[in-house]
């Protein structure tokens, strides 16, 4: 027990021995700094790893048309590097350029890649660049083809929204009537009979026209022609452009229609010396014949009866002769026909009948002979019928007391024999009635006495002196 409690005061001894120190160093030894920390290294440097461009492609539809690409720069961290610098460039500078602010401009059709890249990154977008028609052009706009079969190129230009050339561009073409003008898939038109045709080419959803005249006058030319050569045409008093190249209506004396065709021909008094050409009854739309007043001989030819859509043919005071054709019955819109002061022979041909329009049949100052036709008194329309100084024989036809509208009746100087009708008392519109130097005989028939509107009566009946009236003019 005493060698145990000895133990435990030696170890408290100890353990205090031990404490001092520590307690020394804590009160009375010097101060000393601490160690400073360690500094962590610096994050890595941001690097471009990845880039967006809007729109990642696009379609522009005309030339100089732009689009506009954002770049969008990224680094290791997915963060966006808003200083970056983005260097912009295009696969085909022919299709399409790129500024260096990624503005994209079109050049011509095709496509091309733009790039933007920012140091070892990259990205792109494809442009594609396809005119879309916005309007089309054909040249010439209008045309006249003077003959049939001439043709005339027609050419399309075709252009974009912006008014740019689109080239290759696909155009069809057509007619508003190909019975007068037909055109082809390349623009070639071609003439096929008188009128007017509208061409139009057509792009996508534009459209253009070219109206084109037809105006095949070679026919009436040749007519003219002949007339000339048959007229002593080089001793004209008048024949300005005539045989030139110049349009049919710039000739003198001729007129045209909308077509180029003659529908008038107006040589009185010209001094045309021949004979009328048969080639006259070419002039197929021929409405007025006006050759009076000339040197004019031979026969009327029978080929003026073809000229269906006559209305005047006055060929007086010439020296024709031979007798009336009887194809001019066929006229059936003749209105006028003055054939007087010539030297016609033969009868008046009943056909004359048959000219259901006519208002003025002119004979007078011929030498006709033969009986007045009583079909003349079916012509419901005459206001003027003069057959004076001819050699006219047999009756007065009863039949022209049909004639309701006649103002002037003049059968004066001819063999004509027999009484008066009475029938010519109807004639309600008649203001002149000339009978005198003929043959007649009989009584003056009281029904004359219903002629109101009669301002000048010869009579002249068989045994009294008669006397010739003046020239008739219309």
């Amino acid at each position: 027990m005493f060698m145990h409690n000895r133990f435990l005061r030696a170890m408290a001894i100890l353990i205090c021995l031990a404490l001092i120190p520590l307690t020394t160093c804590g009160k009375d030894s010097p101060t000393r700094p601490q160690a400073p920390e360690p500094t962590p290294p610096p994050p890595p440097a941001p690097v471009a790893t990845r880039i967006e461009i809007s729109p990642s492609s696009a379609s522009l539809t005309s030339i100089g048309q732009t689009v506009q690409l954002t770049a969008g720069v990224f680094d290791q961290n997915n963060a966006q590097m808003s200083s970056a610098v983005v260097a912009w460039t295009s696969s085909d500078d022919a299709v399409a350029t790129v500024s260096g602010q990624g503005l994209v401009t079109a050049v011509k059709n095709g496509t091309a890649t733009i790039t933007g890249r920012s140091g070892s990154a990259s990205a792109t977008s494809t442009v594609t660049v396809m005119q879309s028609v916005g309007s089309i052009a054909i040249e010439p706009t209008s045309a006249t083809l003077m003959s049939l079969g001439e043709t005339v190129q027609l050419t399309a230009t075709v252009f974009d929204q912006r008014n740019q050339q689109v080239t290759n561009a696909v155009v069809t073409w057509s007619s508003s009537d190909d019975a007068v003008a037909t055109v082809s898939g390349q623009g070639l038109v071609t003439a096929v009979k008188n009128g007017t045709a509208t061409i139009t080419g057509r792009s996508g959803s534009a459209s253009a026209t070219s109206s084109v005249t037809v105006k095949d006058d070679s026919r009436d030319r040749e007519a003219l022609v002949a007339l000339y050569n048959s007229t002593n045409g080089p001793n004209w008093t008048n024949s300005t452009n005539w045989l030139s190249v110049a349009p049919l209506d710039q000739w003198h004396g001729v007129s045209t229609d909308a077509d180029g065709r003659v529908v008038g021909l107006s040589l009185s008094r010209n001094n045309l010396r021949g004979t009328i050409p048969a080639e006259i009854g070419k002039l197929v739309r021929l409405g007025s014949l006006s050759l009076g007043y000339n040197g004019l001989l031979g026969t009327i030819p029978p080929q003026l009866g073809s000229l269906a859509l006559l209305t005047q043919l006055n060929l007086e005071n010439n020296a024709l002769s031979g007798p009336i054709p009887p194809e001019l019955g066929g006229l059936r819109r003749l209105d006028l026909l003055n054939i007087h002061a010539n030297s016609l022979t033969g009868s008046i041909s009943p056909e004359l009948g048959d000219l259901a329009a006519l208002r003025y049949l002119i004979l007078a100052y011929n030498n006709l002979k033969g009986p007045i036709p009583s079909v003349l008194g079916e012509l419901d329309q005459l206001q003027v019928l003069h057959l004076g100084d001819n050699q006219l024989t047999g009756p007065i036809p009863p039949e022209l007391g049909n004639l309701e509208t006649l103002q002037r009746l003049d059968l004066v100087s001819n063999q004509l024999r027999g009484p008066i009708p009475p029938e010519l008392g109807q004639l309600a519109q008649l203001r002149s009635l000339n009978l005198g130097d003929n043959q007649l005989t009989g009584p003056i028939p009281p029904s004359l006495g219903n002629l109101s509107e009669l301002t000048s009566l010869l009579l002249f009946l068989k045994g009294m002196v008669g006397r010739h009236p003046s020239p008739f003019w219309v």
